[in-house]
């Protein structure tokens, strides 16, 4: 016999108050035998191990081990009392070890891949059972992440994935024997994930059939479109290249003869990476507009100083606005490079927002729903590399000085959406399915979905910004 459960109904000495039951568990462990109680109240046990005795009590949820005991199966007696009344059951257990863990799998790992793009190494691996009653939950692996020395990880799934830019690691298949309180590991193998491109990754992913590319009448013979279209196409700033553009309807003129589907399907490969894997369902976009020219209120229902929107238009189609203005001054203040990065970077945010989760409510002014859209986007854009170092770091460092810490909007919850992939590298995807699974969904909801309810927000911000702040001081 694995495992016994029974329960336990108490009465309150102050009277009969209600009746609640309680699980007891005995399970087997790596050297161990585990007793586990869940529920309220206190309760005392003897317990009687290959003919020693031991005495205990547990409160609420609780468990006592016994520990270094011989692998093989144990005679167990518990006996819970109850002022007067004892309940009694007695078996048999097996105790694992070494020897178990010898003979488990090792060879259930099936890809292993780096994607530099987002400095994550990824592991997919069998869920077949290595023997009956025996579940395959992850796997443990040890590798070399972005700071900090050589680190050890257990990640559930038959996906696992962890944030390194290096390709050696070492691998521990992990299984779960029925009735067992421990995680048991096979032998470790070392190997190295072999490199992969985006376009290998999602070679199966269909882009937008549509793209176009439109300026409005107010910048349309100015050398700031001349320069939007340049560096769409990847030209220098010293190119002599002018884009040829139509006028085709009122206040509408396309940007004609030039295909440039290119830089904008390497933008949303770039975005969909971040935020979903080969193996999810994405929404499919099937025509991109994107239109550039002066931001107005009266026009576009946000004033001058937004760089971008993006909005659905139903049949799977989507407009960007994108405020020529904005980029002007932007390179007028810092020049022809930090332009390229600006346009990149909002083409991330921007085209997040094409294939992103909603949270199930209304907006609301509510935090956690601009986290889940603006904070998301944000996320996107510094993963896949469209904001650097100093730009991180300063987030954080804003985010120590912030009243709403991790719900402050944009940046600040960016940055600690993306620091927790070091808890579990898909942490983003799992996230963003979260904000389509939870019914009043928030970001500790979220955290807690994907992490466990061990994690608290709290200690999870905590330690997030002494890490900032220990960048920081070593840059």
């Amino acid at each position: 016999m694995n495992r016994f459960k029974w329960l336990l109904a108490f009465v309150s000495v102050c009277g009969v108050l209600g009746i609640k039951a309680q699980e007891v568990s005995i399970l087997s462990g790596r050297h161990s035998v585990v007793v586990r109680q869940k529920g309220s109240g206190v309760h005392s046990y003897k317990l009687k191990v290959a003919g020693r005795n031991y005495e205990f009590t547990l409160h609420n949820d609780g468990e006592y081990r016994v520990k270094d005991l011989p692998e093989k199966p144990v005679s167990v007696v518990l006996t819970r009392r109850n002022g007067a009344l004892s309940t009694v059951t007695k078996g048999k257990l097996p105790v694992y070890g070494e020897q178990f863990e010898s003979q488990l799998p090792t060879e259930r790992v099936t890809q292993a891949f780096l994607d530099r793009e987002v400095d994550e190494l990824t592991l997919l691996h069998d869920q077949t059972p290595a023997a009956e009653g025996v579940q395959h939950v992850g796997a443990q692996i040890t590798y070399k992440p972005l700071r900090g020395e050589e680190a050890t990880r257990l990640l559930r799934g038959r996906r696992t994935t962890v944030v390194t830019r290096n390709n050696d690691i070492s691998v521990r298949l992990a299984w779960l024997p029925q009735g067992c309180a421990d995680t048991l590991f096979s032998p470790s193998v070392s190997m190295t994930a072999r490199d992969i491109s985006l376009m290998e990754k999602w070679a199966g992913f269909q882009l937008p059939k549509k793209i176009t590319v439109e300026a409005d009448d107010s910048t349309l013979n100015t050398e700031a479109v001349r320069r939007y279209a340049r560096i769409l196409k990847g030209r220098g700033e010293a190119d002599s290249w002018v884009p040829e553009i139509e006028h085709v309807a009122p206040d509408t003129n396309r940007l004609v003869r030039e295909d440039y589907s290119d830089f904008y399907n390497r933008v949303i490969l770039r975005v969909i990476n971040v935020l979903f894997t080969p193996e999810d369902s994405v929404f499919i976009v099937n025509e991109l507009i994107n239109r550039i020219g002066a931001m107005t209120k009266e026009k576009d229902g946000f004033d001058g100083s937004i760089p971008a929107y993006l909005a659905h238009r139903g049949n799977n189609n989507v407009l960007m606005k994108l405020n020529i203005p904005y980029l002007e001054n932007y390179y007028k203040r810092l020049g022809w490079d930090a332009l390229e990065n600006e346009q990149w970077g909002i083409f991330l945010h921007e085209l997040c927002h094409a294939y992103q989760k909603y949270p199930q409510y209304s907006r609301r002014n509510n935090d956690d729903y601009s986290i889940a859209v603006e904070g998301m986007a944000d996320a996107v854009r510094f993963t896949a590399k469209g904001f650097g170092d100093r730009e991180r770091i300063q987030a954080g460092l804003q985010g120590a000085q912030s009243e709403k810490r991790w719900l402050t909007p944009y940046r600040v919850s960016a940055c600690f959406i993306m620091w927790l992939r070091n808890f579990d590298g898909d942490f983003i995807r799992k996230f963003e399915r979260s904000i389509g699974e939870i019914q009043g969904w928030t970001v500790e909801r979220g955290i807690k979905h994907v992490l466990g309810p061990q994690y608290e927000v709290e200690y999870l911000w905590n330690k997030y910004i002494d890490e900032v702040k220990a960048e920081a001081g070593e840059l």
